[in-house]
């Protein structure tokens, strides 16, 4: 997304328009952010919102947020997003973001707690 609008993209839980730190059950947005403050302003776009997820289930990330370069670079928010249905590794996925921004899907390296 953040190639095609030429803009900066982040991804976090959003709380009061504000991404909150290391809680990731709630629910996912994705929006663009212009001015990099982690926070979707009114002169801002909200691409995409989950749902929440099931209370039985994990999520988790190593930061706080993912945050997309307009060139489409992670640098800096690399990780991985761990989703684990019933807190289980054994059912769990993860989402692994690089450098470079790209992402694979992995049932290696599942975190299911933070």
């Amino acid at each position: 997304q953040a190639i095609s609008y030429r803009s900066r993209v982040t991804v976090c839980h959003l709380e009061d328009n504000r991404c909150q730190d290391g809680n990731w059950q709630p629910a996912i947005s994705i929006f663009i952010d212009r001015n990099g403050n982690q926070q979707l302003d009114s002169d801002e776009r909200l691409l995409l919102e989950s749902g929440p997820f099931h209370s039985q289930d994990s999520i988790f990330y190593n930061r706080a947020t993912v945050r997309f370069l307009a060139d489409g670079l992670a640098s800096g928010s690399n990780g991985t997003l761990s989703y684990c249905p019933d807190k289980t590794v054994e059912d769990g996925q993860s989402i692994v973001v690089n450098q470079a921004g790209r992402t694979r899907r992995s049932t290696d390296n599942v975190k299911c707690d933070d």
